[in-house]
């Protein structure tokens, strides 16, 4: 079985996932990586764990995906139902579709690329993503970068931290007089205080664990910089908190002796944009008055899309597609050796002289079932053994040759495809 064929991912995301199954799921990198590597029957990892606001996932190979959430939903409570898997090609367009943000709740928002380079990153300093899993990544990376730059899906889109403050205007006529404090200093934190300053916000505290790493960052010199140990005290004299921060359990609740204190304070309005997973803010702090608002609750305002970007989301899925099958069949091409590569290449030629012949009707399944009709009989050679599998290619080359020579692909390969469809419940069962 090629690297490919075991390439699998394992999702929850908001739109299918609820967020406390988020939060279980949402380990800190430092714990997973030994967990999955200690999993692995190499003891190494082939795996990528992407973690942020609205998704946790794990892509992996050369392993089970039913083992890998069956071990992960028991050491961390959530239910295995709320993963998802995709597997092979279905994965791989997966991974794809997050690249490019079609999958993003705030659909093509250009955070996403930036976050999966840097669990990449990371995960090949825990030792977790080697080489041949690394490929895989990259190559659908530049799938995903041709999709955004041709479609322009990605021009004039909003980013979560930003969304989250234009919604206040349902709470407060107007921002630029009201405090704000920020807590934490990831990629969502600086996009809030981004978008504050241009909504003219001039009372901007920020705070974070590390106070040297803020005060050092050009963005400290817009904003009152204190410590973490402050954080109580702050909210309550904050309008608008917004939370962004790694912990692993909330860092606010009513338990707090200096938040109680608002119990007989009900009268200011004061809003937690909590955009952390785990939540950084324990849900019990609306009973002290606070307005309190996650990621999960901006699900019916990032459904709402212009007509312009539903074109845009369109021609991407488009475009997604023309390039998917070719990035494919050039990953399963590389690990293959020089028979089966001179097949796959002979195959390829023929199905796309079918495709070239019968444009107008092709559809994308159809192309992939050719594709697929190839894998199938790649996969037979692999069973028959390095010796019967060689003479079966061989033949089968010779054979291809010997179609090609026709002039007359269609008409030929057609006799194959009608075979195929006559028993296509079997085929799709198989590779559909």
């Amino acid at each position: 079985m090629s690297i490919m064929n075991s390439f699998f991912c394992l999702s929850a995301h908001s739109k299918w996932t609820d967020v406390q199954d988020r939060e279980k799921l949402a380990i800190p990198l430092k714990l997973i990586a030994p967990f999955l590597r200690n999993l692995h029957p190499s003891k190494a990892g082939p795996f990528l764990y992407l973690k942020t606001c609205h998704r946790v996932e794990i892509y992996g190979t050369d392993i089970d995906p039913l083992i890998v959430r069956k071990a992960w939903c028991e050491a961390t409570g959530a239910n295995p139902e709320a993963l998802k898997i995709w597997r092979d090609l279905a994965a791989l367009e997966h991974f794809v579709r997050v690249g490019s943000g079609l999958e993003s709740s705030i659909v093509g928002e250009n955070q996403i690329m930036g976050q999966i380079r840097t669990s990449m990153r990371e995960c090949k300093e825990e030792q977790l993503l080697n080489s041949p899993i690394n490929h895989i990544l990259q190559r659908g990376l530049s799938v995903s970068r041709s999709v955004r730059s041709e479609s322009r899906i990605g021009e004039g889109r909003e980013n979560l931290s930003s969304l989250a403050l234009m919604r206040l205007s349902d709470v407060f006529e107007t921002l630029h007089d009201k405090k704000f404090l920020i807590v934490g200093a990831g990629a969502m934190a600086l996009l809030a205080i981004e978008k504050l300053r241009e909504l003219n916000a001039s009372k901007i505290t920020w705070i974070n664990r590390s106070k040297e790493k803020i005060e050092a960052h050009p963005y400290g010199r817009f904003c009152t910089v204190e410590e973490f140990s402050k954080l109580e005290e702050l909210t309550l004299e904050s309008d608008v908190v917004f939370l962004a921060t790694s912990a692993s359990h909330p860092i606010l609740s009513k338990k707090s002796t200096t938040l109680s204190k608002l119990s007989s304070k009900k009268s200011k309005l004061r809003v937690i944009l909590d955009l952390g997973l785990p939540r950084n803010a324990d849900p019990d702090v609306t009973e002290l008055g606070f307005i309190l608002r996650n990621v999960d609750d901006f699900k019916s305002v990032l459904d709402d899309q212009d007509a312009l970007q539903r074109e845009r989301i369109d021609f991407a899925e488009k475009t997604l597609k023309q390039h998917l099958l070719s990035v494919y069949d050039e990953i399963n091409l590389n690990q293959l050796g020089p028979i089966k590569q001179e097949f796959i290449s002979k195959w390829k030629f023929l199905f796309e002289e079918i495709l070239l012949e019968n444009s107008s009707e092709i559809m994308y399944n159809q192309q992939r079932l050719w594709a697929k009709l190839g894998h199938i009989l790649i996969t037979k050679s692999n069973e028959l053994g390095p010796l019967e599998g060689k003479q079966f290619l061989t033949q089968l080359c010779e054979s291809l040759e010997a179609l090609e020579a026709t002039g007359n692909v269609a008409e030929t390969l057609s006799k194959v495809q009608i075979k195929a469809v006559t028993n296509v419940t079997q085929i799709s069962k198989e590779v559909i």
